[in-house]
Formats: structure tokens, sequence, C-alpha cells
């Protein structure tokens, strides 16, 4: 029969399982506590709630500064959508393909017409559409206006009233008038009546506009207003400027129109001429009487020899005085041959 053993453990045991014990806790902390302080413990991040927004599908919208007028027609066209579209295309003549990818786009249309503009905008949340039919519509180019003016009257006294009339080509449609040159709008008619108070010389100036553009005419002394003579005008001054008396000289009066004169003859030769042959002709004519009176009785000849010669009156009345006397002698010597 075996012996029964007691409640307490054998002293050798519990020694043994002590010793082996602190063998392994030797153990562990020479061999696995480096290893286990290399190991660093994980960062766990999480991002803020602000940087997570809540997307949405972005709505297309837009707008443009101007959406009609005459070629060339620019337009500045301005992106309206909403919740934050990241990328854009538009399609601003209607032809189907972009012409532009920016956010505010700027496009000139050339051609005259009615135009579709179409925008799509996306996100990462989806994209939309916004169509715009006949959203532009370009008439055709109009001329810019060539200013122009006339005026009348142009020069007179003060106070002088000037009527303006517009000349302008290409149909203006607004006018600005500076009759003075002042540099302030003095009319915005078309035909002003504008009154000059003040004597001097004036430039006027016009200004003319158009959908088309403008232009601008300046004329230079174009209205000259004078000072009204008065006679409370105080008189110029006058000099007293001595007087020299000057020897009068008689002025020859033009001669008094008369009958012409034959050229290289005077009156008096002529007179002579003239006296010898009336003389001549009264002996001829008593010759031939006394001839019909005696048929038997000779004939009567007269003969007149010498020249006539010019000179001094007395000459003259010599010469007349001899040719007298010869041919009384003559007739004497006839009648007592007879």
């Amino acid at each position: 029969m075996r012996p029964q053993s007691s409640g307490r453990s054998d002293p050798g045991t519990v020694r043994s399982w002590l010793f082996i014990t602190a063998v392994l806790l030797l153990f562990c902390g020479c061999a696995v506590m480096p290893a286990l302080s290399q190991v660093q413990p994980p960062v766990i991040v999480r991002p803020p709630m602000t940087l997570i927004p809540d997307i949405k599908i972005p709505v297309a919208g837009f707008t443009a500064d101007v959406t009609a007028g005459t070629a060339p027609l620019t337009v500045r066209f301005t992106d309206m959508s909403l919740n934050n579209p990241t990328s854009w295309s538009w399609d601003l003549d209607g032809d189907g393909l972009s012409d532009s990818q920016a956010g505010d786009p700027e496009y000139t249309y050339s051609v005259a017409g009615s135009y579709t503009v179409t925008l799509t905008v996306t996100n990462r949340a989806g994209k939309d559409t916004a169509v715009k039919q006949g959203f532009i519509t370009v008439g055709k180019e109009v001329p810019s206006p060539v200013a122009g003016f006339s005026a009348s009257p142009v020069r007179g006294t003060e106070p002088l009233t000037v009527r303006f009339a517009d000349e302008s080509r290409n149909n203006p449609t607004a006018w600005w008038w500076d009759v003075d040159n002042d540099g302030t709008i003095d009319s915005r008619e078309k035909n002003p009546v504008w009154t000059y108070t003040e004597s001097g010389v004036y430039t006027v100036r016009l200004t003319v506009s158009s959908d088309a553009g403008k232009d601008e005419e300046v004329n230079e002394a174009a209205i000259i207003v004078l000072e009204p003579v008065t006679a409370s005008r105080t008189p110029l001054p006058t000099t007293n400027i001595p007087m020299t008396s000057m020897p009068s000289i008689p002025i020859p009066l033009p001669p008094l129109a008369g009958p012409v004169q034959p050229p290289g003859f005077a009156w008096l030769p002529a007179l002579i001429i003239v006296a010898c042959l009336l003389t001549g002709a009264y002996l001829l004519m008593r010759g031939r009487s006394s001839r019909q009176a005696s048929d038997d009785g000779p004939d009567l000849h007269f003969e007149v020899t010498g020249g006539i010669e010019y000179g001094e009156d007395d000459a003259g009345e010599d010469l007349l005085d001899s040719m007298v006397e010869e041919l009384e002698e003559r007739d004497e010597e006839e009648h007592g041959r007879t």
C-alpha cells in the first residue's frame, strides 16, 4: 500500500520553476525589448471637414456687354455659371466648334448675321450646357460720318447773327458745335443759329457721330465780326504837316480838232495855187471871147512858165504880182499886134 502525499509542494520543484521563469524574462528583456523600441506607432491623419466640400453639378449661364451692332462688332462675354465650374467651352458663332476655353472670352464678328452662342461648363460633379439662339445680331458695315458745314453770313458788324448749316456725310446722328472755339459746346442742334455780340475773328468746330464712329471739322477764321462805325467814336489824331507851295505848271491843252491838212502843204501856198488857177481860167475865157468877136484875128495864146517856190508870205505875194504883170504885158502885146 502506497503512502499518501502531503498537500505541500516540493521545495526543489518550486525553485526549478522560478529559475526557468527568470531565464525566460531575461531572454525577453535582452532580445525582444530592443526590437520593440524600433517600432513607431502608426500616425493617423484626419483631414479637416472644410477641405472636402459638397460638390454639385454646375449650372451654365452667361451674359454679353453688347448683343447687336454693325460689323465689325466686338463682344465681351461674361460667365455667370453656378456651382464653381472648372472648365469652359464656348461656341460663339453657332458652327458647332469650340471657339474659346476662357472663362470670359472676347470675340469679334466681322460678317453680318444672327449668331447662336453655346456655353458648356464642367467640374468633378458633372457638366451643363446653356444655349441662346440668335443671341448676337450683327448688321452690315456702315461708313463713319464725315463732318462738314457752312455759315451765312461770315462777315459783318456786331451784333452778327450767323446761321450754320450741317453738310456732314454718311448720316450722323449727333452734333456738337463750338462756334467760338472756347472748348465749350454751344449747341447740339443740327443747324444752329448763333449771335456774336463782340468783335473778333472766330474759329468754328463741329463734331459729328453715329453708331459707325465720329469725325471733327475745324474751320479757322470762319467768322469775322467788326466793330460798328458810330459818330461818337473818337477821331484819329491828326498831325499838322507844313505845306510847301509848288510853282504852277501850265498844263497843255490838247489841240482842237480841225480840217485835215494835206501832208507837206501850207495854207498860203495852197491859196496861191488856187488864185493862179482862177486867174488862168479867167484869161482863157477872155481869150476865147475875143476870138469869137473877130474870126480873122489871131488866136490868143497864154503860156505860164516858171515854178512855184515855197517860202515866206512876202515871197508868195511877189510871185503872184509878177505873174499878174506878165499876163497883162502879154495881153497888151497881143492887142497891139491885132
